[in-house]
């Protein structure tokens, strides 16, 4: 697999090759070494279908669920030992709403994240700030998209403000369109600094970001290069959106990144897919089976070390990171059957900060158990998913599972 370092601004980049390298090893995480669920609880309203997007740890050692209920964007809060505190709704009137993101403050507050749509007008994406008891102390509704506006991302700043990610659908006389924008908010909710571009080829397409101490901020997801194969794509830039440097990392069967956390040194985890090395489908469908993919960046964007994760006939994908207090990373995602036939697995799986694949959690998939909705890690180091049902075929509940505490290596 190639890294393919980009710097510099404009059109003047440089472009340095390090060599045909491949997605790192696929790892066998030791049997016997996963945690088990030592509580779970199911989460919703009695009349409506309830989706969890995100999951976040709250000061006291509980956990906050966000997501979307009926046509309003949900927020359910559980204790230490899951159990239910609030349930509530941010209601949108004619239009529907979903909270797609959530970060904890100190204070006990919540920033959350989302978007509004209607059939009939624009689609707003925006941000709120929610004080202990979940009342709103403000709310900023970014400009009209045209058709619609998705949150991809959302993260803390230094400076108490946040900075979210995401992608504006624009209906023109060409045919749809479009633009990836990054938007910085102040403490109160102003907005400091927006960048929005329609990507390209070169500039790649963000799916995720991650915010780091001095303010800086690392986008990742994918480029598409002339031979129509997607590679891995990192840009670290600066707050006032200089960019640093951008690296391209992929080989001849195709990458993609879809999530993204900071770590303590300045540095990068990312994750994603790859195909490096797999066969191809089996069943309908183009390109080949894939690997949940982690890579470990330094500041500089040099690839410290890369695995995979997967079994031959299925398609892995990774979308949710978050890293320990040691240092190490889980991330989470989803293993679909290769030949597109029902089942397969949602996953958690430790990586140590060295790389060394500590353990794999799975659990099997179903409509009520579709998708990874969150992924948090409380302060006493235990792991805490929510899992949402198939919105196309199946609605419901989700529900959260909290994994016991690791055994001691």
């Amino acid at each position: 697999m190639t890294d393919r370092r980009i710097a510099g601004l404009g059109l003047a980049l440089l472009l340095a090759a390090c060599g045909e390298q491949d997605a790192g090893p696929r790892a066998a995480p030791p049997k016997g070494n996963a945690p088990s669920i030592v509580a779970e609880t199911v989460v919703g309203r009695a009349t409506t279908d309830d989706f969890a997007n995100a999951l976040a740890a709250t000061p006291d050692g509980g956990l906050a669920v966000v997501g979307q209920s009926g046509r309003d964007g949900w927020l359910v809060r559980l204790d230490q030992k899951l159990s239910v505190r609030e349930n509530g709704i941010i209601p949108t009137g004619s239009s529907s709403r979903s909270i797609i993101a959530a970060l904890a403050r100190a204070d006990g507050g919540l920033d959350v994240a989302g978007s509004d749509w209607s059939v009939d007008k624009p689609g707003h994406a925006w941000v709120a700030r929610l004080d202990p008891r979940d009342g709103v102390v403000w709310e900023t509704l970014f400009p009209e998209a045209g058709f619609f506006s998705q949150v991809n991302g959302f993260a803390p700043l230094p400076d108490g403000g946040a900075v979210a990610l995401g992608i504006d659908f624009v209906q023109g006389e060409k045919g749809s369109s479009e633009f990836v924008w990054v938007r910085r908010l102040d403490r109160d909710g102003r907005i400091l600094a927006e960048d929005r571009r329609e990507p390209t080829a070169i500039e790649g397409k963000a799916a995720a970001l991650a915010a780091h101490a001095d303010g800086s901020l690392t986008l990742v997801g994918r480029r598409i290069r002339d031979d129509g194969v997607e590679d891995g794509w990192v840009r670290r830039q600066r707050a006032d959106g200089r960019v640093d440097w951008e690296a391209a990392i992929g080989g001849a069967a195709g990458e993609e990144f879809l999530a993204a956390a900071a770590t303590g040194d300045g540095g990068l985890y990312a994750a994603g897919y790859t195909r490096a090395g797999r066969s191809p489908k089996t069943a309908a469908g183009s390109g080949a089976e894939a690997d949940g993919w982690v890579v470990r960046l330094d500041p500089a964007g040099r690839v410290a070390w890369q695995v995979r994760t997967g079994l031959d006939g299925q398609e892995d994908a990774i979308d949710r990171l978050a890293v320990l207090p040691d240092g190490g990373v889980l991330a989470a995602g989803t293993a679909e059957k290769g030949d597109g036939s029902p089942g397969g697995t949602l996953f958690a799986w430790r990586l140590a900060a060295d790389g060394t694949s500590l353990w794999r959690f799975e659990i099997a998939r179903s409509p009520l158990l579709y998708k990874i909705g969150g992924l948090a890690i409380r302060a006493d180091g235990t792991a805490a998913l929510a899992i949402g049902p198939d919105g196309r075929t199946q609605g419901g509940d989700s529900r959260v599972i909290l994994l016991g505490a690791e055994a001691k290596r």
